[in-house]
């Protein structure tokens, strides 16, 4: 699961982020490290090359027998890729 939230400002910079990963860890997590450096960027579609790997550090996917913490975190990466893409666009309409 995640949620996303993207508000830009009339300079259409990002003036708010919030990301938040559920699945990966006993209760859903934002992503403040992410949110941070996010923040102050220009609105783009391209904001998912921001993501680095310290990003999702918050995270504590477990191994499973429906899935590896590995493949979860992969996933959770993925997600959060999409999501951002899917609010810029929004955020842009």
């Amino acid at each position: 699961m995640i949620a996303c939230r993207l508000v830009s400002d009339s300079a259409n910079r990002l003036s708010a982020v919030a990301v938040s990963v559920g699945a990966c860890s006993a209760v859903a997590v934002r992503l403040r490290a992410l949110e941070k450096r996010l923040t102050g960027l220009p609105l783009t579609e391209d904001l998912a090359s921001e993501i680095k790997p310290s990003d999702l550090s918050d995270l504590a996917p477990i191994d499973d027998v429906r899935s590896t913490a590995s493949y979860r975190l992969a996933a959770a990466r993925a997600l959060v890729t999409r999501a951002l893409a899917m609010a810029a666009q929004e955020c842009r309409a």
